[in-house]
């Protein structure tokens, strides 16, 4: 039973994670579209409109949360892959064992890191966007390098 509540969230989240991430984007960089009535919770107590901001705001505090474990795990990735392919050039000049679709997955990881870094260069904003669209899509980017 527990495997399938897993599964069933998993999937949810699958989902709801790159929407949110574009949906996050969407209100930093457009602030207006965010509802006015979120943004103070109002002093009543009690009332059905004092539920919805606290609602919405746990809902947003769960997200973000997810959203930043994914990063955490993106980032992690990315800053890994050049010490991984480090490590492992002595094994790809020499011949042995190497696991390719790790080092496929390991090269690809190095090669958005190296390209967050040129777009940081050029625009520290644009390489964060592209990170947090990066953090919000991981596992369907890890999908397709895999």
């Amino acid at each position: 039973m527990e495997q399938i509540i897993g599964a069933r969230c998993r999937r949810w989240l699958e989902a709801a994670l790159p929407l949110y991430s574009l949906a996050v984007l969407l209100v930093y960089f457009r602030p207006e579209y965010w509802p006015s009535s979120f943004g103070l919770l109002s002093q009543e107590t009690g009332s059905a409109d004092s539920m919805m901001p606290l609602a919405v705001w746990g809902l947003v505090g769960a997200m973000s949360g997810v959203l930043a474990l994914s990063g955490l795990v993106v980032a992690f990735f990315l800053l890994y892959s050049p010490v991984y392919l480090i490590a492992r050039a002595s094994l790809l000049v020499r011949p042995g064992w190497v696991d390719r679709r790790e080092l496929r997955f390991y090269a690809a990881c190095f090669i958005l890191l190296v390209f967050l870094g040129g777009v940081a260069l050029v625009s520290p904003v644009m390489a964060a966007s592209i990170f947090v669209l990066m953090a919000g899509c991981a596992h369907l980017v890890w999908k397709l390098v895999l």
